[in-house]
Protein backbone atom coordinates (compact mmCIF):
# COMPACT_ATOMS: atom_id res chain seq x y z
CA UNK A 1 0.00 0.00 0.00
CA UNK A 2 1.78 3.15 -1.02
CA UNK A 3 0.78 6.76 0.21
CA UNK A 4 -0.36 9.53 -1.43
CA UNK A 5 2.83 11.26 -2.78
CA UNK A 6 1.64 15.09 -3.55
CA UNK A 7 -0.60 16.19 -0.10
CA UNK A 8 -1.37 19.64 -2.09
CA UNK A 9 -3.06 17.26 -5.23
CA UNK A 10 -4.96 15.61 -2.23
CA UNK A 11 -5.99 18.49 -0.83
CA UNK A 12 -6.82 20.37 -4.03
CA UNK A 13 -9.18 16.90 -5.01
CA UNK A 14 -10.78 17.23 -1.83
CA UNK A 15 -11.49 20.88 -1.71
CA UNK A 16 -12.95 19.84 -5.17
CA UNK A 17 -15.59 17.32 -3.51
CA UNK A 18 -16.51 19.48 -0.55
CA UNK A 19 -17.58 22.16 -3.11
CA UNK A 20 -19.71 19.70 -4.93
CA UNK A 21 -21.01 18.60 -2.09
CA UNK A 22 -21.79 21.60 -0.76
CA UNK A 23 -23.58 22.73 -3.98
CA UNK A 24 -25.57 19.82 -3.84
CA UNK A 25 -26.79 20.54 -0.04
CA UNK A 26 -28.12 23.84 -1.65
CA UNK A 27 -29.45 21.83 -4.72
CA UNK A 28 -31.04 18.63 -3.95
CA UNK A 29 -31.37 18.36 -7.70
CA UNK A 30 -28.16 16.47 -7.05
CA UNK A 31 -29.14 12.45 -6.86
CA UNK A 32 -28.61 10.41 -4.41
CA UNK A 33 -26.45 8.01 -6.38
CA UNK A 34 -23.86 10.90 -7.12
CA UNK A 35 -23.72 12.16 -3.65
CA UNK A 36 -23.37 8.56 -2.59
CA UNK A 37 -20.67 8.08 -5.02
CA UNK A 38 -18.25 11.01 -4.03
CA UNK A 39 -18.73 9.83 -0.50
CA UNK A 40 -16.90 6.92 -1.40
CA UNK A 41 -14.67 8.25 -3.53
CA UNK A 42 -13.19 10.49 -0.87
CA UNK A 43 -13.37 7.94 1.57
CA UNK A 44 -11.42 5.59 -0.56
CA UNK A 45 -8.76 8.52 -0.74
CA UNK A 46 -8.45 9.17 2.93
CA UNK A 47 -7.81 4.71 3.16
CA UNK A 48 -5.98 4.75 0.50
CA UNK A 49 -3.84 7.31 1.88
CA UNK A 50 -2.91 6.00 5.21
CA UNK A 51 0.46 5.09 6.42
CA UNK A 52 1.20 1.82 7.07
CA UNK A 53 3.50 1.14 9.74
CA UNK A 54 2.64 -2.91 10.59
CA UNK A 55 0.47 -5.79 9.19
CA UNK A 56 -2.05 -5.37 10.73
CA UNK A 57 -2.53 -1.78 9.69
CA UNK A 58 -2.02 -2.97 6.64
CA UNK A 59 -5.37 -5.28 6.60
CA UNK A 60 -7.27 -2.89 8.52
CA UNK A 61 -6.82 -0.39 4.99
CA UNK A 62 -7.24 -3.51 2.76
CA UNK A 63 -10.41 -4.55 4.44
CA UNK A 64 -11.50 -1.02 4.48
CA UNK A 65 -10.50 -0.68 0.81
CA UNK A 66 -12.31 -4.04 -0.15
CA UNK A 67 -15.68 -2.97 1.78
CA UNK A 68 -15.93 0.52 -0.20
CA UNK A 69 -14.61 -1.43 -3.35
CA UNK A 70 -12.79 1.41 -4.13
CA UNK A 71 -11.22 -1.07 -7.34
CA UNK A 72 -14.70 -0.10 -9.04
CA UNK A 73 -15.20 3.24 -8.65
CA UNK A 74 -13.62 4.37 -12.19
CA UNK A 75 -16.40 1.69 -13.60
CA UNK A 76 -19.04 3.60 -11.53
CA UNK A 77 -18.31 6.85 -12.37
CA UNK A 78 -18.55 5.18 -16.20
CA UNK A 79 -22.12 4.18 -15.48
CA UNK A 80 -23.16 7.39 -13.76
CA UNK A 81 -21.97 9.61 -16.28
CA UNK A 82 -23.78 7.61 -19.15
CA UNK A 83 -26.97 7.53 -16.38
CA UNK A 84 -26.67 11.45 -16.34
CA UNK A 85 -25.30 12.96 -20.01
CA UNK A 86 -28.34 14.74 -20.57
CA UNK A 87 -27.18 17.08 -17.56
CA UNK A 88 -24.43 18.99 -17.88
CA UNK A 89 -24.39 19.87 -13.80
CA UNK A 90 -24.36 16.89 -12.22
CA UNK A 91 -21.59 15.81 -15.19
CA UNK A 92 -20.05 17.93 -13.15
CA UNK A 93 -20.23 16.78 -9.78
CA UNK A 94 -19.29 13.37 -11.46
CA UNK A 95 -16.10 14.65 -13.41
CA UNK A 96 -15.10 15.98 -9.69
CA UNK A 97 -14.90 12.41 -7.93
CA UNK A 98 -13.26 11.39 -11.41
CA UNK A 99 -11.02 13.52 -10.47
CA UNK A 100 -9.65 11.59 -7.19
CA UNK A 101 -7.98 9.10 -9.72
CA UNK A 102 -10.01 6.02 -9.08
Amino acid sequence: MKALRHPLLLASLCCLLALSAQAAEKDPAVPADVMALADRAAACQRWSGTEITDQSDDTLVEDELAHLKCDSLAADVAKLKQKYADSDAILKVIEAVNVLGF
